[in-house]
């Protein structure tokens, strides 16, 4: 098993691709492990790796719950690094300790000062948002003079509005963060076999959520709308081959092309779908749905 390189497009029965930019994968990770490994992981190594901190120092990210959140945790901790975490309930600060998070903290205005209470005058000098909009101002408070923060999500669905003030009078520098910049290419298959070898070791588990048939595809949108998760699994068949998917419920643009159309159409309760697959890779296109899926 292994992964295709970037800008391998597996929109076809078969694809060329050059064997020495592929992957291979231990057979101890999980397909459903193995389909998310390029993405989110691979976004928190370059994230930890944007600025050269030595061993011990701190990094604070928001959304830490996250899957890259919890990547960043995996990383950091492979270079000696420690981490700041703010999450938004109470029950996961023992489970991200137990993936070796230092510090998890309930999302609150009083956040700098219990991290000030933790790390003493120790420089935080990196700061990771995903999560943007009044969420920033917390990372501010925390970060210390001529810190970098980086912004890779905007999950509250508010734009970036530093206080410019908190800016100039801590020397911050912000940056816009996107991992397919052409800088960042170069090392997407180091940290890919990284992040790999993190999950074949125990170190790093993706987060998923529950599994469905296609025939349930209207109840994994509930599942959706009832927990608010951005993510689901479904189970899909063709012929006689299982595939196993991961749908992301991110709305996609109805213009963008998405391929030729595959195996006919799904409908939802409301309107119906078309289904594409990437007969490689697995992806399936849903109309206002992506799918990434793995033959079981």
């Amino acid at each position: 098993m292994s992964t295709l390189p970037f800008g391998t497009f597996a929109w076809s029965e078969q694809v060329l691709a050059e064997a020495a930019k592929l992957t291979a994968l231990d057979r101890a990770i999980s397909l459903e492990q193995a389909a998310m490994l390029t993405i989110n992981p691979t976004t928190a190594g370059l994230l930890v790796e944007s600025r050269d901190l030595p061993a011990g120092a701190w990094v604070v990210q928001n959304a830490a719950n996250s899957g890259v959140g919890r990547s960043v945790i995996a990383f950091a901790k492979e270079r000696g690094l420690r981490t700041i975490n703010i999450v938004r309930r109470e029950e996961l600060v023992t489970e991200l300790e137990a993936l070796g998070a230092d510090i998890v903290l309930i999302d609150s205005p009083d956040v700098a000062v219990r991290v000030r209470a933790a790390t003493g005058d120790d420089p935080v000098l990196l700061g990771l948002d995903g999560v943007s909009g009044k969420a920033t101002s917390l990372l501010l408070d925390v970060l210390t003079d001529g810190a970098l923060l980086l912004i890779y999500g905007y999950m509250s669905g508010e734009p970036f509005t530093p206080d410019q003030n908190v800016l100039k009078a801590k020397n911050i520098t912000t940056t816009k963060f996107w991992m397919y910049q052409d800088e960042y290419l170069p090392r997407h298959p180091d940290l890919g076999a990284e992040s790999a070898r993190l999950v074949a070791a125990g170190k790093l588990r993706l987060p998923s959520a529950p599994v469905y048939q296609a025939k349930d595809f209207a109840m994994s949108c509930d599942f959706r709308a009832i927990s608010g998760c951005q993510r689901g699994r479904t189970e899909a068949a063709e012929g006689s081959r299982a595939w196993q998917v991961q749908h992301s419920v991110r709305r996609s643009s109805p213009r963008r092309p998405i391929g030729p159309p595959r195996r006919g159409r799904l409908a939802t309760s409301d309107t119906p779908s078309r289904v594409h697959r990437h007969a490689i890779s697995g992806i399936w296109h849903l109309h206002g749905a992506s799918f990434l899926c793995t033959p079981l």
